[in-house]
């Protein structure tokens, strides 16, 4: 969040900048890159007004499920059976 805050809240600037920093000695950008099933990463993030979903897997055993169940009510999982 600190991220999107020094973008000016721009969400998509600052969660770019998050996912490819370094971290003491810790690359997020190659290891998020990688081709490893280990460096699956899925999060759900909100401003108060939008739920952004964010999933860097491309298979099956990694799935981001949401479905809005009501007004302004969603559920959110990382396995499949949800209507999206």
């Amino acid at each position: 969040m600190s991220k999107v805050t020094a973008h000016n809240g721009d969400v998509f600037k600052g969660v770019l900048e998050a996912l490819t920093a370094t971290v003491g000695n810790y690359d997020l950008k190659i290891t998020f890159t990688s081709n490893s099933s280990s460096n699956t990463i899925n999060f759900v993030l909100s401003d108060g007004e939008v739920l952004y979903l964010f999933r860097n897997a491309d298979d099956d055993a990694h799935q981001l499920a949401w479905e809005d169940n009501q007004a302004n009510l969603f559920t959110v999982k990382t396995q499949g059976g949800l209507s999206h």
